[in-house]
């Protein structure tokens, strides 16, 4: 008999909560009939003896930004005994935030379109001696965090959909900044909070323009500690290499454009509406769960290449290129094929489409503020010699049992 699965809150590994969280377990035997006859799980100094695998939450103390261990060791019907370990962390708990909300107050969203991507940044020194550095992080729309040019985490549409003037999820992320200078770049679509969303395409359900809330912490050897908030001392910009974003209507991207190329100003300060609670992230992210590659691909009698990936599914693709500098490359989606051509009359208005304007040489290039429903792909702007092309499948990370 073994613990297939342990779990904190449906996570086997990183979770972080600001609530008592629920420990589950899976158990797998060779022995016909083997069922569970009792289990202890002890969190530290905490300790509780169950029947069941699922719910058990945990009732001790809970410390801000602290590692708990788990430890569960179960007895089968046969006297048989499995064991296994995780831990979780607690996030701010009641912390009062140091960051403050900040954004583009000049910007302002169009009637029921969405808005153009806000791109903030802060440039931070590390010294040496850094033991650990983290970041607590959300925002009003679905956000990117970069460090160095590198994304942070491995979540799609963070901070996820809330009733946003009532409770907002943060998201906390390890960081390995470098010895010296530092640049973090959150870039902030409109999401559900701000995009145009439902079939009437209304906007500005829950703000009017976008918004962020962030935290990196630094802590040293020495026990000293620095936080860095958001705050006016952060820039923002609006004309940075996401061009568009949005459910409908998909992603522009022009990888062209870089932090030099762009207009940064001081970000200003502003709130949500409403008085939501800013808690730790209690749904399971986004990310990715499956790698497909096509089965076939074809040409349209229009032309297009089309990259048939076999099934329906959520997600996006991911495309290795060879481009020329200003060559754009266009992806449409679709779930089914009439007489050869993508059918997207379905689809009404929504453009359901990425387009990504190229460098010279090779790039990738994968979406990371929008998703599809698609089986089909159609690919325009580029030879079928100089592209690669796959697909993630995206959806919340709850495991099969």
């Amino acid at each position: 008999m073994r613990i297939s699965a342990l779990t904190v809150d449906s996570l086997a590994a990183g979770c972080v909560t600001d609530d008592p969280p629920r420990i589950a377990f899976a158990l797998e035997s060779s022995n016909p009939g083997e069922a569970l006859a009792s289990a202890r799980i002890t969190v530290g100094d905490w300790e509780v003896q169950t029947q069941d695998q699922i719910g058990t939450i945990y009732s001790g103390a809970l410390r801000p930004r602290t590692d708990y261990p788990v430890r569960v060791v179960a007895t089968g019907t046969s006297g048989a005994i499995a064991d296994a370990d995780t831990s979780f962390r607690t996030g701010r708990l009641d912390t009062p935030w140091v960051a403050q909300w900040i954004t583009d107050a000049a910007y302002e969203t169009p009637d029921k379109l969405s808005p153009t991507p806000m791109v903030f940044r802060r440039t931070f020194t590390v010294r040496p001696g850094l033991q650990r550095a983290w970041v607590e992080i959300t925002a009003l729309g679905v956000y990117e965090l970069d460090l160095n040019g590198r994304k942070v985490g491995e979540d799609y549409f963070a901070p996820g959909f809330t009733s946003y003037a009532h409770q907002i999820q943060y998201q906390t992320y390890d960081l390995t900044p470098t010895p010296g200078e530092n640049t973090v770049v959150a870039t902030v679509a409109g999401g559900w909070a701000v995009g145009s969303y439902t079939y009437k395409r209304k906007n500005r359900i829950y703000a009017d323009r976008q918004a962020l809330l962030a935290e990196i912490h630094l802590a040293y050897d020495d026990g000293a500690t620095e936080i860095i908030p958001t705050g006016p001392d952060w820039q923002v910009s609006t004309d940075g290499p996401y061009r568009a974003a949005e459910w409908y209507d998909g992603e522009a991207f022009d990888a062209r454009v870089t932090a030099a190329d762009q207009t940064w100003k001081p970000a200003d300060i502003t709130a949500p509406g409403g008085t939501p609670v800013v808690r730790a992230q209690y749904g399971t992210p986004v990310r990715v769960q499956q790698i497909m590659t096509p089965i076939a691909r074809t040409v349209a009698p229009s032309g297009e290449l089309i990259y048939d990936f076999g099934q329906n599914f959520a997600g996006v693709i991911r495309v290795r290129l060879r481009g020329t500098e200003g060559q754009t490359v266009v992806f449409r989606h679709a779930e089914v094929l009439v007489d050869d051509e993508l059918f997207v009359k379905s689809l009404r208005t929504a453009k359901a489409t990425a387009s990504y304007t190229c460098v010279d040489g090779d790039q990738e290039y994968s979406p990371r503020l929008t998703y599809m429903g698609f089986r089909y792909v159609g690919v325009s702007g580029v030879r079928a010699e100089d592209i690669e092309l796959e697909a993630l499948a995206l959806h919340s990370e709850v495991p099969e049992n």
